[in-house]
Parts: C-alpha cells; structure tokens; sequence
C-alpha cells in the first residue's frame, strides 16, 4: 500500500485527494502541523506528499518535503506561470491549480509515480534501506545487523528487486529472474513468495514496507534515498550539461553570424569607397616648391 502525506487543513484537497487515490491501494495521512508533519516525512516514508502552497508556511512545507524521496505536489489556487515556477524552484514535482477533478489528479499523481519508477539500475554493491542490508554480490540479506535466513529462490527475488529499486518490475520479469523462463505466466507463484518475504521481513524487525505493488503491473521497492539524490543528480547535471552545451553552440553561431555580418559590411564600405572615388575628379598635384 502506498502512502500519501498532505497537509491537513484544506478539507476540499484532503476530500479530493480521498476521491482520486484508491483506498485499497494507498493509505492516505493528514498531519496537523509542522512537527507532526515532519516527524511523519521522516517514520512514513510516503510516496506523494501534496501541499496546500497558500496556507500558513505552505513554501516551507514544500522546502521540507523536497529533501524526502517523495514526490512533493503543490497546490494553488494562483494561476500565473511565475507562481508555478517559484513553486517548482523551492523543490515541488508538480504543481496542481484549484480547482482540480479528482480522476484528474489521481491520473497525473499515477504519471508522476511512473516517471518516478524510469530510473536506472541500482549503482551499489549492496541496497541498505534503515535497518535493512541486501548485499547485491552474494545472497545475503541481514535486517539490524543479523541475517535473515532465505531459501534460495527468495535470495533470488529479494535481489532482482534491490537491483531494480524504484523500477517495476512485472510479475513475468520476477519470474525469469527468480525461477527461470519456463515459469513465465505462473503470478499466483510470485504474489506467494512476495507475501512470504514481507512477513519473513516484519518477524525479523523491519517495520517498513519494503515490497511496494503496482495494480495490475508487478512489484517494485523503494530506492534508498542516498541513491535516488544521486539519480536526480545525475539527471540534473546531465541537463545542466546539455543546457550548456546549447548555450555554447547558440554563442558560437551567433559570432560566426557577426563575423560573416562584420565581413559584408567592410565589403560594402569598401565598394562604396570605390564607388565614390571612380566618379570623383582627379586631385590636381600641388606645385613643388624649390
């Protein structure tokens, strides 16, 4: 089950935010103020957390929420592109305008949570997540330090998803990696073995929900947040990188367009020049004076 912070005391986003989140699939959490709202950022580890931005310290809220792995959704009544950029500046995913459908948003929060879920392969040789340690080089898991004895099989599936963390990966995909190609089609088989390590799991003292569903999709876990700042990273300064590259290419283009510009223009004098002294009369010689 997903879990959706949002910033009690707007009760028509609180009531939309009901309408559009399956009940079943996500366990929505108000929180009433400012401690209670970090203490929740910080023990809840939610997937969403939306934000009424015109209420009391709602850009706050944002700045607070941005350095979760959360995705942060801003709310505002303003619709003006520059309040929508400061939003976005101060570290919101996305920013929805009041009014909002409730299908509507719950069809952009599923987009948001997919695009969240396109990230690269694990770079580690071990996923740690809190108390729990996945070494990705051999099978071995350990949960507050002790190891958690699995069969192989569940070695298997545990790693498949550690190396795979913040990407679904679909019941058929687990298969192959966990069981091999001829089990292909058998689900019933990974939803069993999925159940059996959650409560393998939570008996050896890791009280977070580690394996995440997606309906009618497959499994996916959460990206240690060391990880994921360093995915968005990377993204950033990739973008960083092109958006430089443009720029130097625009300037570039632009001298070579001055220096042909500055090329045709000394033409131009420069016949014009000729032009003028073909016409003009002859300068007499002045007399030479002995």
């Amino acid at each position: 089950m997903g879990v959706a912070l949002v910033r009690d005391g707007d009760r028509e986003c609180v009531a939309i935010l009901r309408l559009a989140l399956n009940p079943v699939a996500w366990k929505l959490e108000p929180s009433a103020d400012r401690d209670d709202f970090a203490n929740k950022l910080q023990s809840r580890h939610p997937d969403i957390v939306v934000i009424d931005a015109d209420r009391d310290d709602g850009e706050a809220f944002v700045v607070l929420a941005s350095d979760a792995h959360s995705i942060v959704v801003a709310v505002t009544q303003d619709h003006s592109d520059q309040r929508s950029i400061n939003l976005l500046d101060l570290g919101a995913d996305a920013v929805f305008i009041k009014p909002i459908a409730p299908d509507l948003m719950r069809a952009r929060l599923e987009a948001k949570i997919r695009s969240l879920h396109r990230l690269q392969p694990l770079a580690a040789d071990r996923y740690v997540f809190e108390n729990l340690t996945v070494d990705l080089r051999e099978p071995s898991v350990h949960v507050s330090g002790h190891s958690l004895h699995l069969s192989a099989t569940e070695h298997r599936l545990i790693h498949a998803l550690a190396e795979n963390a913040g990407r679904v990966l679909s019941h058929d995909q687990l298969l192959r990696e966990a069981w091999g190609e001829e089990y292909e089609g058998n689900h019933d088989l990974v939803r069993t073995f999925v159940s059996s390590l959650r409560r393998r799991l939570k008996e050896a003292g890791f009280d977070h929900e580690l394996i995440h569903t997606e309906r009618s999709l497959g499994y996916w876990v959460v990206r240690p947040p060391a990880e994921a700042a360093e995915a968005r990273l990377r993204a950033t300064n990739s973008e960083a990188q092109t958006t430089r590259l443009a720029v130097r290419e625009q300037r570039e283009r632009l001298r070579a367009g001055m220096s042909r510009l500055q090329g045709s223009v000394e033409k131009l004098q420069q016949s014009a020049y000729k032009t003028a002294n073909r016409d003009a009369p002859p300068t007499p010689e002045s007399p030479v004076t002995r």
